[in-house]
């Protein structure tokens, strides 16, 4: 059985189902919370970056681990013997 799971708009913690706040603005759009702390920091409008626990602030910081991010392996390229003029290549060899 797969359990979904949603993120904090503010700190991006997991928050598991029957969890949580939801609030709803003037605007009508939805902004789901772990806790109280949270929301009255985004109701606030204080920046996520700049609050030490969020995960905001560990990315920027460099404190997390970047995941998906895998460095391509590059091919050698195989040596390539070009013939001289006047001589072959089995001439050289």
């Amino acid at each position: 059985m797969v359990i979904r799971t949603r993120n904090c708009d503010f700190c991006e913690y997991r928050i598991w189902p029957g969890r949580g706040i939801v609030y709803i603005d003037r605007t009508g759009t939805s902004k789901l919370y772990i806790n109280k702390k949270s929301m009255n920091l985004d109701k606030a409008k204080t920046k996520s970056h700049m609050i030490r626990w969020t995960t905001a602030w560990r990315r920027k910081n460099k404190k997390l681990k970047a995941t998906g991010v895998v460095k391509k392996r590059r091919k050698k390229k195989a040596k390539l013997l070009k013939s001289i003029t006047g001589m072959t290549v089995d001439d050289i060899r």
